[in-house]
Order: structure tokens, then sequence, then C-alpha cells
């Protein structure tokens, strides 16, 4: 294997994954400091994420996202990366995603549709984040920044938090709640456009 600063065609990193490296108490500052690293790298050649599972995926879409509003932001990713990871704290998404994760694939529609809910979850996730950096300073925490976000959108954020709670409450992950859930999530958006990413 050639030394590092050897010519080569791109840099492969592994996202992290393993517990006993990075314990659930670290993880997320582990995840944001990947996401700059993977900002810096990318700067000037190509990176590679390994990933195990299709959860870790979500993982590097989320890297990815964090990265994307960054750079259209300019904005610090670990600022970023604080923002993102409290408002899926918040909406509790990465709930919805593994609920997402196992529905049942028994035809390419059911297929489609979870790929589609998904894709929805994201790009809100994205938009949102959008929002929430707009109305924060950049010293505050992500949380912080949340709190002043649904102070100013009080309506929209609570009617989609009312049936958000009903359906977390009711237990219930079938095709039809999660759809439901994705769309509540997308209402509290007021970015128009900016949630997409290449």
């Amino acid at each position: 294997m050639p030394a590092e600063w050897a010519k080569h065609d791109s840099t492969w990193l592994s996202w992290p994954k393993n517990p006993l490296t990075f314990p659930l108490e670290i993880v997320a500052k582990v995840e944001a400091a990947y996401v700059a690293m993977i900002e810096a790298l990318a700067a000037g050649e190509r990176v590679d994420l390994l990933v195990e599972e299709v959860g870790e995926f979500a993982d590097a879409t989320t890297g990815r996202d964090i990265i994307g509003i960054a750079d259209i932001e300019d904005h610090d990713p670990a600022e970023v990366a604080d923002t993102y990871f409290a408002l899926m704290d918040r909406l509790g998404t990465d709930g919805l995603l593994t609920a997402v994760s196992a529905l049942p694939r028994s035809d390419r529609w059911h297929s489609l549709a979870r790929l589609a809910i998904r894709d929805d979850i994201y790009a809100s996730l994205r938009s949102l984040c959008f929002d929430v950096l707009a109305v924060g300073e950049p010293d505050e925490s992500g949380e912080e920044k949340i709190a002043e976000w649904e102070h100013t959108s009080a309506s929209r954020v609570e009617r989609a938090r009312r049936t958000l709670t009903e359906i977390y409450e009711s237990g219930q992950t079938d095709l039809a709640t999660l759809s439901v859930a994705a769309r509540q999530i997308r209402r509290m958006t007021s970015t128009s456009g900016r949630g997409s990413s290449g």
C-alpha cells in the first residue's frame, strides 16, 4: 500500500460505527468531525466512504447534507452538524427512518414508497436546517437556534408537532402513518427549493 502522501485517485474512509471505538455519548461529535474531515478532503480530492449497512448509508447521506448546507450557507460544518443533529433529535427522525427501513419490501411499489418517504424526510431536514440557520446566530447551540426558529414559526410548527405527537404516541409505523409523518415535517419548512441535493 502506498503512503498517504503518494499520488492517489481518492481517499477512502469508513463511517464510524463500532460502539466500542465510538460510544453513544461521543458518536455525534465523531460524526461531526468526520463531516468536517470529509469536507476538507473533498476540497482537493475525491472521497469514497465505506458503509456496511443501509443505516450507515443514511449516516453518510446526513454527512453529505451537512457538507452541502455548510458550503451553500458558508457556515462552519461543525455548526451545521450541531444544528442538523439537534433537529433530528427534536423531530425524532431517527425513529421514523428506522421505521421506514422496517417497512415491507414485498414488491417494487413498496420499495419505491419506502425510498420516497426516506427521501422526503431527508429533503425536509435539509430545508429545516436552512430555515433554522437563517434565524440563529453562529455562537448559539443547535438547540438554541431551534428554539428561536420554533418561536418565529410557531403556528406552522405547532400544527405539525400535534400530528407528529399523535403518530409517535400511536406506535403505528405503517406506510400510511410514515407518509403522513414525512408530510408533517415537510410542512414545517419555509425554504423553497434549497432542500434538494445533488
